[in-house]
This record gives C-alpha cells, sequence and structure tokens, in this order.
C-alpha cells in the first residue's frame, strides 16, 4: 500500500521567531562550544548531571529496566527495520558501463563517514526512531553513528529510547536534547569530529536547527 500526497494540507511554514531563536542559539554555541551547549541544556532541559556521555554499559544495560513486554516489542521492530534496511542495501547496485569507447560511466554507493542521530524523548518518546536513524546507517555502512537524546525529568535518559538505539549498533549515546544536540555533533563538540549528516525527527526548533 503505498502513501497517498496530502494535497489539502496547508504549505510548510518556517516561523520567524524560531528562526530568530536557533540562529542566535547556532551562533553562540558556534563561538563558545561546549560551554554554551551545557548552559542550554540546563536552561532548557534542566540537566543537572555531570558527564553527557553514557558509558558503554549504561547503553548495553538499558534493556534491563524495561518491562519485558516492551523490551519484547523494541526487539521485534529492531530486527524487522534492520532486516529491511540489509535488503533495501543490498539492492542499490554499483555498477559501471562504457557507453563509448573510452567513456566509462557508473555508479558507486559509497557511506558517509559519520552520522548523527537525534532522537526524541518528550511527553511521547519515539521509541523506533533509533532503528530508522541509527540502525538504517549501520545498516548502510557508516562507521560511526553518534546519537543525543534529551534528559528525562530525572536527568537521565529514556531506557527504551537509548535501548533502540543499542539494539540499532549506536557507538555513543548523549543525554542532549533540542538545538544544542544537533549543533554539538555538527559542528563536532563531542570528542569527535564533525557528523557528515544529520538525522532524526524533532519540533520546529530541531528542524530549524537541522536545516
Amino acid at each position: 500500500h503505498l502513501k497517498t500526497p496530502l494535497i489539502d494540507a496547508p504549505a510548510a511554514q518556517r516561523d520567524p521567531a524560531v528562526i530568530e531563536t536557533v540562529s542566535a542559539m547556532l551562533s553562540d554555541i558556534q563561538s563558545r562550544g561546549m560551554d554554551a551547549v551545557l548552559d542550554y541544556a540546563r536552561t532548557l532541559d534542566r540537566y543537572e548531571g555531570g558527564d553527557v556521555e553514557l558509558s558503554a554499559e549504561q547503553i548495553a544495560s538499558s534493556g534491563d529496566r524495561l518491562p519485558a513486554d516492551l523490551r519484547s516489542a523494541i526487539e521485534l521492530g529492531s530486527e524487522r527495520t534492520l532486516a529491511f534496511a540489509r535488503e533495501q542495501r543490498a539492492h542499490l547496485s554499483d555498477f559501471e558501463t562504457e557507453l563509448v569507447p573510452g567513456l566509462v560511466t557508473g555508479a558507486r554507493y559509497v557511506p558517509v563517514s559519520r552520522v548523527g542521530a537525534y532522537l526524541p524523548a518528550g511527553r511521547f518518546p519515539l521509541t523506533a526512531s533509533a532503528f530508522m536513524t541509527v540502525g538504517v546507517a549501520k545498516a548502510a555502512g557508516v562507521p560511526t553513528v553518534v546519537a543525543c537524546t534529551p534528559p528525562q525529568p530525572d536527568g537521565g535518559a529514556n531506557d527504551a529510547v537509548v535501548y533502540a538505539a543499542h539494539l540499532s549498533g549506536v557507538d555513543r549515546v548523549f543525554v542532549l536534547g533540542g538545538v544544542q544536540a544537533l549543533a554539538a555533533m555538527a559542528y563536532g563538540l563531542l570528542g569527535d569530529l564533525p557528523v557528515d549528516m544529520l538525522v532524526g525527527a524533532g519540533n520546529a526548533y530541531v528542524a530549524e536547527a537541522k536545516r
């Protein structure tokens, strides 16, 4: 079944106030670096923790804190999404052809080196977001995929979101939300090089930051 276009849907609007706010934040983060990122994390997300990066053990053990039925659903979703992504990649075939003698043309699929995934976890955490961002990137052959997800009221990450990212093959996870998360990945402020591509859903501020 194919989706039908929403021909009666209103045209996408970019709110000038959102643009102004995001532009100011990006400029501030670009000039002040991680200090600005942490300032926004404390102000906007009320983050009071220390290191914003989750350890490998915290990522791997995230599923242990989930109800059994939720854990099983996440595992099934990850398995099926990754299986489809691998099939999809297998059908993107490189080719080369000599159009005329001496003129060789073709196409070769080469994954980017680094991808940054934003994993929403607000009032309604998008648990499956990791399957379609982290998992698809890994199936494509991207060597390094980092993810950011906003802190919960207790200051930690959402375990269901982190477990979905873990099953999808994420390399690093940071407890950062919003514009500051996108900027940190894009500007290479997380102890790594800047990412080549940003993916993931989010609110109007996140969408503007991605743009």
